[in-house]
């Protein structure tokens, strides 16, 4: 037994030192061997929270890369990006939609794909792993060759080479392109996996989620897929708040009343401003129109203060940013930040039907809707001169 013994520990130290892994990737004909992989809880995925995604640079060894990703505690979502098809701005480096690989891993997978880079975009075959990897990455090769069209008329010679009008309509078209190469396989798979995550590539309206989860067989959420439950009963939620906000405004009905922290900490009633016009302003810092009409803003609540309030309400935005913005653009009305987690019933942004930024909603002096706008628009400002008059 003793003479055994080192050949048994030479045999334990090289199992010891082979690395396990559940992703192999084999790159065909780049020339660039670095992907950037990142990773987070499918949960994650669902509620399209990346705030928790795991990056790391992985290199090809010969053209291979190999590595684990831990999914001992819940499958995971993970995506690669191509170094090879970022387009480089100034100091950032923008990874190309034609060139970001995405699917899922649960701990029973073992998954080997090939990657092939084309002219603007790559391919993806599945070699080994489950029915719904390899219809992922069927999928989203369509996906990847109409987001290099949609790309080059974002930032290539393509877009430039038309009006801004023809420009405008091209890439909208090409996102519905995109979109529809997604929603066309969900409509054909009800009954598949690949379905329900190709639903969350998708950005989507409440009432598109909760339709498009109808759709799919009810087998398919459990497991892994079962926070999709959740979502689904949320969204419910969100939809009725909504269509009741909605037949309020058409209606000219009165306006939610509620009740929030401002950034001093005070607390602020909407039922206190009455004998006023109210605009409430829905925006984030991160909204570059609603950013670009501040000052605008900023001369007309300066011109009709005395009779005019406004309430900036900042949703989908962080604490952080929210603060400098104000500060730094001097918006001196009174200012409120919307938590995300806000439950559908009390959720302000929904009590007023509120989807896109900026959108801006006045309310009378008794407390009534009046009018709604959506965008930075000059129609918004033309009506609070009549209504001022």
């Amino acid at each position: 037994m003793k003479r055994l013994l080192p050949l048994v520990l030479v045999i334990c130290a090289a199992i010891g030192c082979t690395p396990k892994h559940n992703l192999e990737i084999r790159l065909k004909g780049f020339h660039n061997d670095t992907l950037i992989l990142g990773v987070m809880p499918l949960s994650d995925y669902i509620v399209n929270n990346y705030d928790n995604m795991q990056t790391q640079t992985l290199v090809a060894q010969d053209g291979v890369i190999k590595t684990n990703i831990q999914t001992d505690d819940s499958a995971k979502y993970f995506q690669l990006i191509a170094t090879q098809l970022s387009v480089r701005e100034g100091r950032v480096s923008l990874p190309t939609p034609a060139g970001i690989i995405r699917n899922f891993i649960t701990s029973n997978d073992k998954i080997r794909m090939e990657v092939t880079p084309f002219d603007k975009h790559i391919e993806v075959a599945v070699k080994r792993g489950s029915r719904a990897n390899r219809d992922i990455a069927d999928v989203r090769n369509q996906y990847r060759k109409l987001a290099a069209d949609y790309f080059a008329l974002l930032v290539g010679d393509k877009g430039h080479q038309l009006s801004r009008v023809e420009r405008g309509v091209a890439i909208q078209n090409s996102l519905n392109a995109m979109d529809n190469a997604l929603i066309e396989s969900i409509k054909s798979n009800p009954d598949r996996v690949s379905s329900l995550f190709l639903l969350f590539n998708l950005t989507l309206l409440p009432d598109d989620i909760v339709k498009y989860i109808e759709h799919l067989k009810p087998t398919l959420l459990s497991h892994e897929w079962e926070d999709v439950n959740a979502l689904y009963e949320k969204t419910k939620q969100m939809c009725a708040v909504r269509c009741k906000a909605k037949r309020m405004i058409d209606e000219n009905g009165a306006a939610f009343d509620f009740t929030s922290k401002d950034i001093n900490g005070n607390e602020f009633t909407l039922s206190s401003l009455r004998g006023k016009w109210v605009v409430l302003d829905f925006w984030g810092s991160w909204c570059g129109p609603c950013m670009r009409g501040v000052p605008m803003m900023k001369r007309y609540y300066d011109r009709y203060r005395s009779n005019l309030e406004i309430v900036g309400i900042a949703c989908n935005d962080k604490q952080e940013q929210w603060r400098k913005a104000i500060e730094k653009n001097e918006m001196s009305w009174t200012n409120i930040f919307h938590p995300d987690d806000t439950l559908p019933a009390n959720s302000i942004m929904m009590n007023y039907a509120v989807t896109n930024f900026p959108t801006k909603v006045i309310i009378t002096p008794v407390g009534r809707l009046h009018k709604v706008f959506v965008g930075e628009t000059e129609d918004f400002y033309t009506e609070i001169d009549a209504i001022m008059k």
